[in-house]
């Protein structure tokens, strides 16, 4: 059992690293390719602008909701749901007709990264021991400049050859793919599920218990809070 866990702290490695790169290559997909959205719906560049701070702000007003919620429920159902999200949010952009569509819809698309971006490390935490933990998040942490490598330089040459809603759509293609990989490939260990269980009676039964259970949880929602304010 131990050298099955051994070997599959790496699959949930590339997990969390394609859950970042989700993240990054969603938020970083759109400067490229404003001059080909503003051919369909006019907006100023200040508008540009609101549009990639929208991404940013469910990640100052939720990361305390999330942990809330990944204390008291399965940590695999926020993540699928949470892509799933973005998905929705991603192809509504697609399909937007005006710049208030536009708003709403990236908004939409960062309440799901939100999630992904709080829950993601803490899968690299669960799997790697502090013997490996360093290798594991130096790898991860490589996830979101390569995300925006890959967008910041393929989104502006692809938007000059298909339309701009094409590079949307397959932004959640991927989303798709990285969804269906979690859902076939991702579980938890039975340790934490019955944690989870524990703490979602012990809040049934006074809903201010267990709150702390997962301090280092709590950490990372303030660390991601912080950081996204500052962005």
């Amino acid at each position: 059992m131990s050298v099955k866990k051994d070997s599959y702290k790496w699959v949930v490695l590339v997990i969390a690293f394609m859950l970042m790169l989700t993240f990054a290559i969603s938020l970083q997909s759109l400067p490229q390719i404003f001059n080909e959205i503003q051919k369909d719906i006019a907006f100023s560049n200040s508008q540009a602008g609101i549009l990639m701070g929208a991404y940013a702000i469910p990640g100052i007003l939720l990361p305390f909701l999330v942990a809330f919620l990944a204390n008291r429920y399965n940590k695999k159902s926020i993540i699928i749901i949470s892509l799933i999200i973005m998905m929705l949010g991603l192809i509504g952009f697609s399909k937007s007709t005006s710049f208030s569509t536009l708003l709403t819809f990236r908004l939409v698309t960062g309440i799901g990264a939100t999630a992904l971006v709080i829950l993601a490390p803490l899968l690299v935490t669960m799997f790697f021991d502090k013997k490996n933990i360093g290798i594991g998040m130096g790898i991860f942490n490589t996830a979101v400049p390569t995300g925006t490598v890959i967008a910041t330089n393929l989104f502006g040459i692809l938007g000059q050859r298909i339309p701009w809603r094409s590079i949307i759509l397959a932004i959640a293609l991927f989303i798709g793919i990285v969804l269906v990989i979690n859902i076939f490939s991702l579980y938890l260990p039975k340790e934490e599920a019955r944690n989870s269980k524990k703490i979602s009676k012990d809040l049934q039964k006074d809903p201010s218990a267990s709150l702390l259970s997962n301090v280092n949880l709590w950490i990372i929602a303030l660390v991601w809070m912080l950081g996204n304010g500052q962005l």
